[in-house]
Parts: C-alpha cells; structure tokens; sequence
C-alpha cells in the first residue's frame, strides 16, 4: 500500500491555562471537539452548554499496568442533561476511571444514527487494538445504515483516532505503534493513499477452523432452550463471544450482597433493557446476535449473575468439555 504524508492543524484550547485541567482539541476547518476533563472537575463544569450535547464518552484510568477504557454515548434529553450528565451517572457507579473525553459535534447533531454507529465503532477499535481493557461487556449494535451515511460516519471515526493520535493519547494504538512527524503546530500522518475510509491498524488473526466452527451452549439444566453462541475473536485470554440464540435466567438478587455486586447487578437489568430496545431481546428470549467483549461478560449476561465463562459456555457437540478445555485443548494441539 503507497503511503502519502497528510498534513492537519489541530487546535488545543488550555482552558486554565494548565494541562492537568480541562484541554479542547478541534482540527482546522473540521466540526469535531474532543474535551478532556479529568474526573475531579466535573462539578466545576457541570453547566458548561457545549458539555451537554448529544456525544459519545471515554472514561479512562491512568493505570501503566492495567490501562482501562469504557465506551458510551449519550444523547440530549429532556431534563437539559447530555454527556457530562451522563458522565456524572458514572461518577456514582464506576470506579477505576480518572479521566473522561467528551467528543461531540459543534453544532449538536448527532442523533441516533450518528451516536449508536460511533459507539459501536469506537468498541470494535479498542477491541481489535487491546492496548487498553475494554470495560464495556457489549459491542454495541451499530445498526443497519446505508453504505453512503456509514461512509461519512467513518470518516469520522477516522477524524476522532487522528485527533487522539495528534494530541498524544494513546488508547486506540498498538502496542509498538508507529511514530507520527511532527513539525511546529502541525502534525503530520502517514495515511493510506488508496482508501482513506479505512481504520489504519493491524487486521485482526483468522479464527482456526475448530474455533470457527465450534458452537457452544450455556450449562444450565433450567433453561428449556440455553443460549447458544459462537466465537468470533481472541485476545489474549479474552474472547469475543457472539450469542445468537436462545433464553436467559433472570437477574436474581442474593439476600445478602455487597453493595457493588448489587450495582453490578443494576448495571446488567439496565443492559438487558437496553438489548430489548434494541430489539435483541424479546423478555428472556433472544432474538438477534448479541456480541459481547469476553466470555465472561456473555456468560453473567444469559445466567442474570456472577459466571465464569470458560465453565459455563460448554461445547454443543460434547457438554463434558467447557470453552476453557476446548480453548487449552486447541492450543496444546497447535504447538
């Protein structure tokens, strides 16, 4: 692939004066803000206008060992509150983030359309790339849009990772990334000459043909139809699990549980209604794929609480062999 240099101005507003607070990066001539406010000044800025239009968010740690990152999106509602007031949710219910980045339009557009394909997008990359944890347990459903507006929409995914690139956060990059020319003010990239619609990373690895073909089925002898899923990734010890069918336990709450197991609980009914919004789900039936970003994470979803996934998930064809066995058995016979 020919390489051809690609110069941007990137605009960074210090609205103090100081890095360490709220920094706004804006490429020339481009309709595109990406805010940086650091977890401890959301209440100075709780009433800024433009922190409340319709958006997507990333909460971020500073961890050098266990970098994290959780993907979301918020649209305007009725009560004024948009992403900082979304953000703010979190601030009550998330804990391992100190860093949020409020990326939004500067004329308010964004709708629907716009938010769920971005999000979606943005999950997929951090996903694909692994530099950080990704906290999300769901790829979110991008949603059925025309090869024209999905065309657009990713040249604003483009837009956003070029900004982030520029501006010296790393959460969308490989691990051995390579370095970007920087000359003065301005920031030039090396960008694929043949198709700029493209995200510049590594392709992911092709699934063997065993793990490709493998389908599993959740090991619950109370459900009459388990939910049944197939993999559609692997990242180190995290696996992209794609539930395609069948039913789910509902969320139970022990008598006596901590308090950030019960939020944990809250936080799953609240991603099953969301899924039934989606039209994923019919109450515990479901009824289009599902991905979500580990084994883990798709397994608590079908059982409504706590699950380790590699026990869990066991293989279709044969119930005594578990996703984890299937995993180590494939492994042991690729050395």
């Amino acid at each position: 692939m020919s390489i051809t240099p690609t110069t941007v101005q990137l605009y960074t507003t210090l609205w103090e004066g100081d890095v360490v607070e709220r920094v706004t990066y804006q490429l020339y001539n481009r309709n595109i803000t990406i805010d940086k406010l650091p977890r401890t000044l959301l209440e100075k800025y709780k009433n800024e206008e433009e922190l409340h239009f319709s958006g997507i968010y990333f909460l971020t740690n500073s961890s050098a060992n266990d970098p994290r990152l959780y993907i979301g999106q918020a649209a305007k509602r009725l009560n004024g509150n948009g992403l900082i007031g979304r953000i703010r949710e979190h601030d009550r219910s998330k804990d391992f983030w100190d860093t949020a980045y409020l990326i939004t339009s500067t004329d308010n557009s964004w709708e629907a359309t716009e938010l769920n394909y971005l999000e979606s997008a943005f999950c997929r990359e951090a996903q694909k790339v692994g530099r950080y944890r990704l906290e999300n347990g769901i790829i979110p459903f991008a949603g059925n849009i025309a090869k024209v507006k999905k065309a657009i929409l990713r040249s604003l995914v483009l837009e956003v990772l070029l900004m982030l690139r520029a501006s010296g956060h790393r959460m969308f990059e490989p691990i051995t990334p390579k370095k970007a020319k920087s000359t003065g003010t301005e920031v030039t990239a090396n960008a694929p000459a043949d198709d700029s619609s493209t995200i510049s990373q590594p392709e992911e690895a092709q699934l063997p043909a065993a793990l490709a073909d493998a389908v599993f089925r959740i090991k619950r002898k109370e459900l009459k139809h388990p939910a049944r899923a197939r993999i559609v990734n692997i990242s180190g010890t995290r696996v992209g699990v794609e539930v395609f069918e069948g039913e789910l336990l509902p969320v139970r709450a022990p008598k006596k549980a901590e308090a950030r197991y019960l939020k944990d609980l809250e936080a799953l009914e609240a991603t099953r209604a969301e899924q039934v919004a989606a039209g994923h789900l019919d109450g515990l039936k479901i009824v289009k794929p599902i991905e979500f970003t580990s084994q883990s994470a798709a397994s608590r979803f079908v059982l409504g609480g706590a699950s380790s996934g590699n026990a869990d998930w066991v293989l279709e064809t044969d119930p005594n062999i578990s996703l984890g066995g299937f995993l180590q058995n494939l492994d042991g016979s690729q050395n």
